[in-house]
């Protein structure tokens, strides 16, 4: 059995065209390298979620999804901002699993918006289900705006600079906090 923390990477919308799937790529490529994370891209798009079915009634679809969360220690979410707030799609899969499954567990936020709030609005809307399901967020959030300008045609961000100081804090606060209530969930 691994001492690593299981971080997964939520990709929050199953959109065509979605932009945020590159933030989602760069996070995944950041904590691959991590010494003490063990991590995966869940993405809604691989993921059974039919429209006439919500909640806890999807669970069955999605065992798998399901079981890391019960696995993880902490999670990144990635959301993009839908008109002030998060997707529906990322709802639906923070929704299948019990509170308990998510309970005292890490969480980081990335917003991701095509101007220039980068997903901030979305972030503290999507706030109020992390502290529901009984997740602990941290701080800082990461933000990426105009999102469709920060990648070039290969997937990499153009001016890695703005997150070389930015980055390392807000995983240095993820992995903090995961350990912290790892520990405490286990005494």
């Amino acid at each position: 059995m691994s001492d690593k923390l299981f971080i997964p990477i939520i990709l929050g919308t199953s959109r065509t065209g979605r932009k945020s799937e590159l933030v989602a790529k760069f996070m995944l490529s950041k904590l691959e390298v991590h010494p003490e994370v063990e991590t995966k891209l869940i993405d809604p798009k691989e993921m059974d979620l039919p429209g006439d079915e919500d909640g806890l009634n999807l669970a069955e679809k999605n065992p798998e999804y399901c079981a890391d969360v019960v696995k993880a220690d902490g999670f990144i979410v990635i959301s993009p901002e839908y008109n002030h707030s998060f997707s529906g799609t990322l709802k639906r899969v923070l929704d299948m699993c019990p509170p308990k499954d998510y309970d005292h567990k890490a969480v980081a936020a990335c917003g991701v918006s095509s101007g220039s709030t980068g997903g901030a609005r979305g972030i503290i809307s999507l706030t109020n289900v992390f502290r529901r399901l009984g997740l602990s967020q941290i701080l800082p959030d990461l933000y990426f705006p105009n999102v469709g300008d920060l990648f070039d045609e290969s997937g990499n961000l153009k001016d890695p600079s703005e997150y070389e100081e930015k980055l390392p804090m807000f995983l240095d606060n993820l992995v903090w906090m995961a350990k912290t209530l790892k520990a405490g969930r286990e005494s």
